[in-house]
C-alpha cells in the first residue's frame, strides 16, 4: 500500500513540474528559449525534493569518512574490568539531523576510559523523515581497529566490571 502510495505521489509531481514547465514555455516568446527554459524548470522542479537528501548524504558520507573512529589507550591490554558509558550529542551545521554515538569503555580500576568508538546515525532528509525512509535510519560505523584486531575482549572485560 505504501509503495502505491509513493506511487502516486511522485506521479503527481511529475504533472505539477510538467504544468509549471509549460506555464514558464509559454510565457517566454522566442521558441528555442522557451524550450530550454521549460525544460530546466521540469528538471529543476522534479529534483526539488530530494535536494537536501542529495546535499546531506554526501555531508554524512564525509563525516562518517573524516570522524567515525576507533580510540585505544596502548594501556588498553592491561585492563581487566571494564564499564559502558555511551552519550548520544546532535551535530549541528549539517543538512539534515545527524546524532553522534560515542560508546567509551572505562577501565574499573582507574576510571579512565581506554577504548571508545565513535559513530553517526541520521534519519535523512525531508522525504525519508515524512515517511519515505519508514523509520529506518542510516548508520556509520569505523570500519578499522577493532577490539578483536588488538586483542581486547571488551565482553569478558564488562562481565568482570559488572561484579
Amino acid at each position: 500500500m505504501t509503495g502505491l502510495v509513493v506511487l502516486a505521489l511522485a506521479a503527481a509531481w511529475l504533472f505539477v513540474s510538467a504544468r509549471v514547465a509549460r506555464c514558464v514555455a509559454r510565457a517566454i516568446r522566442r521558441p528555442y528559449v522557451s524550450f530550454i527554459s521549460a525544460v530546466f524548470t521540469f528538471l529543476a522542479l522534479t529534483i526539488l525534493p530530494f535536494v537536501d537528501e542529495i546535499v546531506g548524504r554526501s555531508q554524512f558520507q564525509h563525516l562518517c569518512a573524516q570522524e567515525a573512529a576507533v580510540w585505544a589507550s596502548p594501556d588498553a591490554a592491561r585492563v581487566i574490568a571494564a564499564k559502558q558509558r555511551i552519550s548520544f550529542s546532535d551535530r549541528k551545521g549539517l543538512i539534515f539531523p545527524v546524532r553522534e554515538q560515542t560508546s567509551a569503555y572505562i577501565d574499573s580500576a582507574t576510571g579512565m576510559v581506554f577504548y571508545s568508538v565513535t559513530s553517526f546515525h541520521t534519519p535523512g532528509g525531508f522525504l525519508m523523515r515524512g515517511g519515505l525512509g519508514m523509520g529506518n535510519s542510516k548508520s556509520c560505523w569505523p570500519e578499522t581497529r577493532s577490539e578483536k584486531e588488538l586483542g581486547l575482549d571488551i565482553d569478558a572485560m564488562l562481565r568482570r566490571g559488572e561484579r
